[in-house]
């Protein structure tokens, strides 16, 4: 919302008119590329978790004991 021409210009003249002079305003965005390289993360944090769940000694210790997996962390 920030790029159009509307809030571009109110930017400029609040700018101009704090410090005293013409301002010119450059935006850049961030790039989208943290977001993915977030859930690419996330992806693979599930991922590891159901083949931790799918482990043979994991499969075997829930059947011995009658039990449940609760919670899985990442170490």
């Amino acid at each position: 919302m920030i790029k159009r021409d509307k809030n571009v210009a109110i930017i400029k003249e609040i700018c101009s008119k704090f410090f005293k002079e013409k301002m010119n305003l450059t935006i850049k965005a961030k790039n989208k590329q943290n977001s993915e390289k977030k859930q690419q993360g996330e992806n693979q944090n599930n991922n590891l978790k159901q083949k931790a769940l799918r482990h043979p000694l994991v499969t075997d210790a829930i059947e011995i004991f009658n039990g449940k997996v609760v919670d899985v962390k990442i170490i």
